[in-house]
């Protein structure tokens, strides 16, 4: 595919696949990209306008490290001038700020291009591409990257639309789990039964392991089919509050289960999962798990929920197919 053509084969792929989740979406147009332009890292960003950063929504070529925790300023080097002046910007070696974009992203680029991603004439954010070759993108390429940081907009913009649309239903049509815009309502309910009544309560959140890889393997349909599968399996081992969290993420709700009950209901789930085998399996089919529980009186439901990811992470970072609790973690 030539780089002039990857804008046209971008914008059908939208169009047929409009349905899809946003992140398939970005996550096709990012692949194109790096097959193109042969660039090592490529990552789409959104502005956090309550932190004043940009989080990570779609990326490849970054460390996981970075995409959890990097901590890129809007009102910094080249990227204040890319959202301010909404122009697309290229470095070379040329270019003294080449070596700031380097610290940011750790990362050897000698050359680096970034558009801004934009909905209704309003930035969003970037879609930055970088290279290790000198010279690697000319300035026609810049009017391409920008063309297709336009078509990112709009599929956000859609994503968003579809978003609120799916807000009104409590259940996800999909995989018929609780939608996870009422997850923080049910949580919310069962802290407070906890506090009044002094019972244990418990939270688990869990991700497919290598989710993309699957998808990438047997395409969109085994992928949609692979989600319910699996929260099926998940519905099957416990009587907890089930919840398609988000994309390949579920999350349990477990009133009236306190460490050690959890941890084994955890650990249930997990097995089930990884003995699971779909059809014509060849990417092993495995969740991470994440946990934190309480004897009593629950915390917050955002610190729960920042607690529960913490150890998701860490399991992640062991390789996946783990279950870890917080309290292991924060000893």
């Amino acid at each position: 595919m030539s780089k002039e053509k990857i804008l046209e084969e971008a914008i059908k792929y939208v169009n047929i696949h409009c349905q899809c989740e946003v992140e398939v979406m970005l996550s096709y147009i990012i692949d194109r990209i790096v097959e193109v332009f042969n660039c090592q890292s490529v990552a789409i960003m959104t502005i956090d306008e309550a932190k004043g950063e940009f989080r990570v929504k779609s990326e490849k070529g970054f460390s996981w490290d970075f995409v959890r925790h990097g901590h890129l300023k809007t009102d910094e080097t080249v990227f204040k001038q890319v959202i301010e002046k909404c122009e697309t910007c290229l470095l070379t070696e040329c270019d003294s700020e080449l070596e700031d974009i380097k610290c940011r992203f750790e990362d050897g680029f000698n050359t680096f291009l970034c558009a801004p991603v934009t909905t209704a004439g309003k930035p969003i954010g970037l879609m930055c591409i970088g290279s290790k070759d000198k010279d690697a993108f000319s300035p026609e390429d810049k009017d391409i990257l920008s063309s297709l940081a336009d078509l990112v907009g709009l599929v956000i913009e859609h994503g968003q639309l579809r978003h609120r649309i799916r807000e009104i239903a409590p259940i996800n049509g999909l995989t018929h789990l609780r939608h996870y815009h009422y997850f923080y309502q049910d949580l919310e309910q069962d802290i407070q039964i906890s506090r009044n009544q002094r019972q244990p309560l418990a939270l688990l959140l869990l991700e497919i392991d290598r989710f993309k890889s699957y998808m990438g393997m047997y395409g969109f349909k085994k992928g949609m089919e692979l989600l319910v599968a699996i929260g099926d399996l998940i519905k099957q081992s416990t009587m907890g509050t089930v919840t398609h969290y988000r994309w390949e993420q579920f999350g349990v709700l477990l009133p009236e289960k306190g460490p050690i009950q959890a941890k084994e209901t955890a650990e249930l789930i997990r097995q089930k999962i990884e003995e699971f085998e779909p059809e014509g399996k060849d990417v092993p089919v495995t969740v991470s798990i994440g946990l934190t529980a309480f004897d009593a009186e629950a915390p917050s439901a955002p610190e729960m929920v920042c607690q529960a990811e913490e150890a998701l992470w860490e399991a992640h970072r062991h390789g996946g197919n783990k279950v870890v609790s917080f309290a292991e973690i924060a000893k």
